[in-house]
């Protein structure tokens, strides 16, 4: 994403408007070419709600690069 004030908002609204929380967020430092890499994990989410999510996100002009998904399947032991 761009390095610039408001792309949190942004991402943050976007998830806000699909019933979805934020659970961490990590950016990592400039490239020079004016974009940060960002990895970002959700509370627990629908598989639709997040496919929603990535196609705003994508749309947005603040995003480079195409959003990269991992799916993190919730620990059935609870550990």
């Amino acid at each position: 994403v761009l390095d610039q004030p408001g792309v949190f908002a942004e991402i943050a609204t976007v998830l806000k408007e699909n019933g979805v929380s934020m659970e961490r967020v990590i950016q990592r430092g400039s490239n020079n070419g004016g974009g940060v890499q960002v990895v970002m994990t959700t509370h627990e989410a629908k598989e639709e709600e997040i496919e929603l999510i990535i196609g705003s996100i994508d749309k947005s002009k603040v995003v480079l690069e195409p959003t990269r998904v991992i799916r993190i399947e919730p620990n059935i032991f609870g550990e």
